[in-house]
Formats: structure tokens, C-alpha cells, sequence
């Protein structure tokens, strides 16, 4: 069986500006939805957990709030939430 560890593109001469292009409005996509890293609920409510894939059911946590050991400063971590079903 032959298991391929690379490829050799030596060759190609033209540069993938498409591929750049789709690889910019996905970063931008991700930053909007994001709220300009601001919005961690939305990441923790659309995160990819395994144990939701397997059980295909939702796992809804608490949130958790946590001190730095250093500044003394809390922060909130939010828990998963219910991921809405977008039609």
C-alpha cells in the first residue's frame, strides 16, 4: 500500500489568488461571527464537543468563574449552551 507524504509542485507557475481570496473572507466570516472576539457565549454555544457528535444531543454546562493566580483578576468562562437550529 502506498501512503503519499507529499507532492511535488515545482511546476505550477501561476500563484492561487482565488484560494487566498476564500481563505480571507473566511477569516473575516469567523471574526464577524465572533464579535470581534467578544462574544464567547456564541463560541461556546457552537462549539464542536465530541460527546454531542456521539450522543447527538446538546450538553449544556454552568458557567465557571475563574481568578487569575498572578493579576488576582475573575473572568467568566461560559458554559456550553443549546446550539440553535438555523433553518
Amino acid at each position: 500500500m502506498f501512503l503519499p507524504i507529499g507532492d511535488d509542485n515545482r511546476d505550477r507557475t501561476r500563484t492561487p489568488y482565488v484560494n487566498y481570496l476564500f481563505i480571507i473572507i473566511n477569516i473575516l466570516v469567523f471574526v464577524f461571527f465572533q464579535g470581534m472576539s467578544g462574544d464567547s457565549s456564541f463560541t461556546f454555544a457552537y462549539a464542536t464537543v465530541p460527546g454531542e457528535i456521539l450522543s447527538g444531543q446538546d450538553i449544556v454546562t454552568d458557567a465557571k468563574t475563574f481568578q487569575d493566580a498572578v493579576t488576582g483578576q475573575r473572568f467568566v468562562m461560559p458554559g456550553l449552551a443549546i446550539t440553535s437550529k438555523m433553518k
